[in-house]
């Protein structure tokens, strides 16, 4: 038996009981109820097999929505890493020069790579080009 009969078994079911197979997706993946359901689990832990089979298959919109998400992922951490409660915040207006003089670069540097993970790799990725 091969795999496409299952997959053709599964997109008539879909059919026949009126949901799209986009539907069923975001439904699965939104339901708290089906969080801990084997589908569920299988769906996150292949996830970046199926963004690559998504690239293939649609490239632009594929890239424009990963670089959406990128966006949103790094302002978000971001926004959390300048928050008053991160240690990182200081209010310019009030900084002491004394302040400005043990500012540590290497110290921002290891508390980004710490709180802003995904932000921190796309520097990186960007400072060494990419290797």
């Amino acid at each position: 038996m091969s795999l496409t009969d299952p997959v053709d078994d599964v997109l008539g079911t879909l059919q026949h009981i009126g949901i799209s197979a986009s539907e069923f997706i975001l439904a699965l993946l939104s339901s708290e109820k089906h969080s801990a359901h084997l589908a569920v689990k299988d769906i996150l832990s292949n996830g970046c097999e199926i963004l690559n089979a998504l690239t293939k298959q649609t490239s632009s919109t594929a890239s424009k929505c990963a670089t959406d998400i990128m966006k949103d992922i790094c302002a978000q951490e971001i926004c959390n890493l300048a928050a008053k409660g991160s240690g990182t915040h200081f209010d310019v207006t009030h900084t002491m020069v004394k302040q400005l003089e043990d500012f540590r670069v290497a110290k921002l540097a290891r508390i980004m790579e710490k709180s802003v993970p995904v932000t921190w790799n796309l520097l990186e990725s960007m400072v060494s080009g990419g290797t």
